[in-house]
């Protein structure tokens, strides 16, 4: 009989340090109010008409938005009836892609019943390879925001037509 005995403990160690750091992150994001995905694009023909495979984890914002948490294995995140500027998405992401930018930005609405919520996405794009990408995004929700700048807006017009119908002068 013989026989190698090693210390795996080192091994052990890190794998165990590993599981718990990734169960601390999926904690944060459980809580946090933003939205994260992470995709593989696979274009299959000049243009990007792409297979889409999506990881998202559970988030707050996801359950604001779907009710629910994320499918393990989701095969879209929005569609038309939610998100009506869907298309001129698509195609900003795939031009984005097609033309090797490394991130983009957009703002958009989604439709939730007779509410309007306005989201911010930020994504980051890297080439995993000929005619594949792997593409990371943030959602948060800007809507608070939103409606206290429109807010702002229809004040400072008020205050416009005030003075404008006003008989007196301003002066600093």
């Amino acid at each position: 009989l013989r026989g190698v005995i090693t210390d795996i403990t080192a091994d052990r160690e890190g794998k165990n340090t590993q599981l718990a750091s990734e169960e601390e992150v999926q904690q944060i994001l459980k809580v946090a109010d933003c939205l994260l995905w992470r995709a593989r694009v696979f274009q299959r023909r000049a243009e990007i008409d792409a297979d889409w495979v999506l990881y998202i984890p559970r988030s707050s914002l996801y359950r604001k938005l779907f009710g629910e948490d994320p499918p393990e294995h989701p095969t879209e995140l929005w569609n038309p009836r939610m998100v009506p500027e869907l298309a001129e998405m698509t195609a900003r992401s795939s031009a984005a892609i097609l033309k090797g930018e490394k991130e983009y930005e957009q703002e958009f609405r989604v439709l939730l019943g007779g509410r309007v919520l306005w989201l911010h996405e930020h994504v980051s794009i890297e080439t995993a390879g000929p005619g594949e990408w792997s593409l990371t995004g943030i959602l948060v929700d800007v809507t608070a925001a939103r409606e206290a700048e429109e807010a702002r807006r229809q004040s400072e017009a008020r205050i416009q037509q005030i003075l404008a119908r006003a008989d007196c002068m301003i002066w600093q």
